[in-house]
């Protein structure tokens, strides 16, 4: 599997995957993703994935905070993940 990632956000974000990896996705830069992301940490906060992972392989993500409480993963097609704040 593979996600390519892109963060619309100035500031770095980690990614945790189903695989207990990490990615570190810099501010306005790309990563790949290489399995399920399950939890985002933004600004040092924790942000869990609602629901489950039904992203087809290869997928472009965008990654985005629009303030509150979640964190999305936006595809081309605008079908969002979401991530809620569960701590820090």
């Amino acid at each position: 599997m593979a996600y390519p990632v892109h963060n619309q956000q100035a500031d770095a974000m980690t990614l945790f995957l189903a695989n207990g990896t990490q990615v570190n996705l810099p501010g306005n830069g790309n990563a790949n993703a290489g399995d399920a992301i399950d939890r985002i940490s933004y600004h040092g906060l924790t942000y869990d994935r609602v629901g489950g992972w039904v992203v087809a392989d290869g997928t472009q993500l965008a990654a985005s905070y629009a303030g509150g409480q979640n964190v999305y993963l936006t595809t081309p097609q605008h079908f969002e993940v979401v991530y809620h704040y569960n701590g820090p």
